[in-house]
C-alpha cells in the first residue's frame, strides 16, 4: 500500500451534505473511535469495526455521487474520529452549499472547504480534521472459520425487525437475540428474551 505522503491530493466535492451526513450516521460509533476512510479511483468508503471485530458498518460511493471527483493514481486510506468527522460535517450540512473535501494537505489532515458566496469569492468556511495511519479493515469473512453461514435481506426489513424485538429489552441490562437460520424450509428468525419474549420470522421463497 502506498503511504498516503507518496500521493497527490484527492479532491472530490459533495454537492449534498446533508444527505452525507444522513448516510454516516446509519454506522453506529459510539464514543471516541476511528473510522478508517479509503479514496480511491473507484470510489469513497468510510468504515468502523468494533474491537471484538464480530461487527462492521461501511458505507461505500461511487465517483458518481459527487459532483466533481478527482482521485487518481492508488487508495489513500487514513483514519478519522468518528464524533469529529460527524460534528464537521453537520456544521457544515447547516449551510446547504457544496462542500469539498481534500486530503492529504502538508500536515496530512483532511480538509474541509465551503465556499458560499459563489465562484470567484473567498472561502467563507473551513476546516481542518487530524488524521492517523490506519491499516484496511478486513472483510468481517476474513475472521470466521468454515463452514459458514451468512443471509441477505433488505436493510430496511432487518431495522424494523430490530425495532420490533427492541421493546423485550425496556428496564433491562441483561437482554439477548437468538439468530436461527433454516435451509428447508428457508427461513430465518430471531428470538429476543429479557424482560419479555418476542420472536420474528422472516420466510423466504
Amino acid at each position: 500500500m502506498v503511504t498516503p505522503s507518496q500521493h497527490t491530493q484527492a479532491s472530490v466535492k459533495v454537492p449534498n451534505v446533508r444527505v452525507l451526513v444522513q448516510m454516516l450516521q446509519a454506522i453506529k460509533c459510539t464514543g471516541k473511535q476511528y473510522c478508517t476512510v479509503l479514496m480511491g479511483p473507484e470510489g469513497l468508503s468510510v468504515r468502523w469495526e468494533i474491537d471484538s471485530k464480530t461487527l462492521q458498518s461501511s458505507i461505500f460511493l461511487r465517483p458518481e455521487m459527487f459532483s466533481e471527483y478527482q482521485c487518481s493514481g492508488g487508495v489513500r486510506v487514513f483514519g478519522l474520529q468518528f464524533n469529529h468527522l460527524m460534528d464537521t460535517l453537520q456544521v457544515f450540512a447547516s449551510s446547504g452549499h457544496e462542500l469539498v473535501l481534500k486530503y492529504p494537505n502538508a500536515n496530512m489532515q483532511l480538509e474541509c472547504q465551503m465556499n458560499e458566496g459563489g465562484e470567484g469569492s473567498v472561502v467563507n468556511m473551513y476546516a481542518q480534521l487530524d488524521s492517523q495511519e490506519m491499516p484496511i479493515p478486513k472483510d468481517l469473512s476474513d475472521y470466521w472459520q468454515d463452514p459458514s453461514s451468512y443471509f441477505l435481506i433488505p436493510g430496511s426489513l432487518l431495522k424494523e425487525t430490530i425495532e420490533d424485538l427492541e421493546w423485550t429489552a425496556i428496564g433491562s441490562n441483561n437482554s439477548t437475540v437468538e439468530v436461527l437460520m433454516q435451509r428447508q424450509p428457508r427461513r430465518l428468525s430471531f428470538t429476543a428474551q429479557a424482560a419479555g419474549s418476542l420472536q420474528c420470522r422472516l420466510t423466504f421463497q
